[in-house]
């Protein structure tokens, strides 16, 4: 009895946040007081891209980023450690925060899904996911090759791309559909309208 205490304490302590919340500010936000242009839910200690995770400390005040070899599944010795404070803006314009609860998907967004294999016509895909993000429709995007924005025509997303690198104003110089994704048990990623 006594090693099963000992083993929810222990659950507890690595899984006591269910995701890191990635907030990306535009590039000219430099203090991260703007609104977000995008938001990231990653499930902490689900490995990406075959090579790291994020994972968030007891209190949930500081985040790391371990990096393991390309490809290796996340196993091996770790080759690199980030760590981030919670809710401060870092020099790349975007905010990690530790998040206990479920993440939330507000309406007028692009919305992309990673899961560990399940597809959007799968109805229990939701409680399959490791990364869950999205961007918000008509909002402008700071580049540094021109500024867009994200329009859904009906459930096709497109980007509508400016002659400019700060701002949106006057019409789209040009745009670009955003092909789908075809979802697979190999490659569970698909993205939806949320409007």
């Amino acid at each position: 009895m006594k090693s099963i205490f000992i083993i929810l304490i222990f659950i507890t302590y690595v899984f006591g946040f269910k995701y890191t919340k990635i907030e990306v500010y535009n590039m000219f936000d430099s203090n991260c007081s703007l609104q977000p242009y995008e938001v990231v839910y990653q499930l902490n200690g689900w490995c990406v891209d075959g090579d790291g995770y994020l994972e968030c400390n007891e209190d949930g005040t500081i985040i790391s980023l371990n990096s393991f070899n390309l490809n290796s599944g996340c196993t091996g010795p770790i080759i690199a450690n980030l760590t981030y404070n919670s809710g401060v803006c870092q020099t790349s314009n975007v905010v990690y925060s530790c998040v206990d609860g479920d993440y939330e998907i507000p309406d007028n967004t692009l919305v992309s899904v990673v899961t560990n294999g399940k597809c959007e016509n799968d109805p229990n895909w939701k409680d399959d996911v490791g990364l869950i993000g999205y961007q918000y429709l008509n909002y402008c995007i700071q580049s540094y090759g021109a500024a867009y924005e994200l329009t859904c025509n009906s459930t096709t997303p497109y980007k509508n791309i400016y002659n400019s690198t700060t701002t949106c104003d006057g019409g789209p110089t040009g745009y670009t559909w955003i092909a789908p994704n075809e979802c697979s048990k190999k490659d569970p990623t698909f993205y939806y309208c949320n409007v």
